[in-house]
């Protein structure tokens, strides 16, 4: 992770076994999402440690695993659907 403002690595590790096949990062509101095909994460802003929001078990197609939209509102796939994620509710 980088500090936007010193342009600074204030943050980095190796999230590979917990993201398999790739994965996709977003941030929103100050916060740090992730996706892989198996779960959708939030980092914790001071001590990085990682919450599981919600089970996916996706069948992907390809990249990103999750979108988030002008509104802030998340989405991803879960089996073969569509899924509208409401972070605020996690």
């Amino acid at each position: 992770m980088i500090d936007l403002h010193t342009r600074k690595v204030i943050h980095s590790a190796n999230h590979g076994p917990v993201v398999p096949n790739y994965g996709t990062l977003l941030a929103d509101r100050g916060y740090v999402y992730g996706a892989s095909s198996s779960d959708f994460v939030r980092y914790d802003r001071k001590t990085f440690a990682r919450t599981d929001l919600v089970a996916l078990d996706a069948d992907w197609y390809g990249i990103p695993r999750a979108a988030v939209d002008e509104r802030g509102r998340f989405y991803a796939i879960r089996d073969r659907n569509l899924i509208r994620i409401d972070v605020s509710r996690c």
